[in-house]
């Protein structure tokens, strides 16, 4: 069976208060069969919950404030040297970068965050992607923007491991989140094309994931 956007349960809760995310990832399952993607509801752990090597993929909100406990440095970095997927999303601005390099320099004091080349495999590994896009918040595209707090370009960034996997999926200046969230909703018809974008970029983010 091929694999449809709506087989991709991409939907996450949103947490009111920065606070909530600041240990929090939220994990999807891993598919039951290699084509047919078949997942339960999101789940929330805090890194230090032992269940978390049972996932492949997790997923931070809002990054951009993220304060990550001593203890959970080196949970963390075995989990992504142990093959696991860190997606970061919805962080914008440089204050919001400066934060999300200085807890990562945390986790890989000796590994540079580096940017995604247009000719990577992960823009063509399902849906071929000529450039990665800028979703906006749905507060963004209701004032007319598609950029916030001063990040007008949109770029996928990584952290490699030493066989130059990649580890981490840092999406910055774009809200692939709220384009999942709002795929529904009637009442913002212009907002469809972007969430369209955050789909397909998803899904390719997570195949490259899950295959490499």
């Amino acid at each position: 069976m091929a694999l449809r956007a709506r087989e991709v349960p991409l939907h996450h809760r949103r947490h009111a208060h920065a606070a909530g995310v600041l240990r929090r990832a939220l994990v999807y399952r891993r598919p039951r069969r290699g084509a047919a993607i078949q997942v339960e509801d999101p789940i929330v752990l805090p890194l230090d919950d032992p269940r978390l090597f049972e996932y492949p993929w997790i997923y931070f909100v809002e990054p951009g404030f993220l304060k990550m406990h001593d203890s959970d440095i080196p949970i963390l970095r075995e989990f992504m040297l142990r093959g696991g997927s860190v997606y970061f999303d919805d962080f914008h601005g440089p204050y919001e970068w400066d934060n999300l390099v200085r807890e990562m320099k945390r986790v890989f004091p000796d590994r540079e965050i580096v940017e995604v080349p247009r000719d990577h495999p992960i823009f063509s590994c399902f849906y071929r992607i000529d450039a990665y896009p800028q979703v906006p918040g749905l507060g963004s595209f209701l004032a007319g923007r598609t950029w916030e707090k001063g990040g007008f370009v949109s770029h996928l960034r990584t952290i490699l491991d030493d066989n130059g996997r990649m580890m981490a999926f840092i999406n910055w200046n774009t809200d692939m989140g709220d384009g999942w969230e709002w795929s529904n909703a009637e009442e913002y018809p212009g907002y469809i094309k972007f969430t369209a974008m955050a789909y397909r970029m998803g899904i390719n983010e997570i195949v490259y994931a899950l295959t490499h």
